[in-house]
């Protein structure tokens, strides 16, 4: 018999700091760089198992928390390795972000920021880490 689908489920996520819509906070050497301090901390138990999954808004805009559980489930059981689930996250983000008619995110934090139908991805540069606890 084989083993029974790993229950997967979204434990926690950071808040995303923006200045305002579509204005995240960036760090770097320029001007108006914002510094680590001005990051947020947080810190949560994990157990063995546990999958974590880090990621860009490249990422975040363009791929709901539902296409990761079921992209993450799916790699899961057919035996992939974290790297490759990292791969997987990044392409999906990708080609979200390509589809003009796709509904992401980003498409739907839009239409309720600027009170407008916006539709389809949103091109960014997409970083994705995967680990296994």
């Amino acid at each position: 018999m084989p083993a029974a689908a790993p229950q997967l489920r979204i434990k926690f996520r950071t808040n995303q700091l923006e200045h305002e819509f579509g204005c995240p906070y960036q760090l770097g050497h320029h001007q108006y760089a914002n510094s680590p301090q001005d990051a947020d901390l947080a810190t949560l138990p994990v157990a063995s198992g546990d999958i974590i999954i880090m990621g860009s808004d490249g990422l975040l805009d363009n791929v709901s928390e539902l296409e990761m559980v079921q992209q993450v489930k799916q790699l899961t059981q057919s035996g992939a390795r974290p790297g490759a689930m990292a791969q997987q996250l990044a392409k999906l983000a990708f080609d979200n972000s390509v589809d003009k008619k796709r509904s992401t995110p980003y498409s739907r934090a839009a239409t309720e920021a600027f009170d407008m139908v916006y539709s389809g991805g949103k091109p960014d540069d997409i970083t994705v880490l995967v680990a296994v606890v």
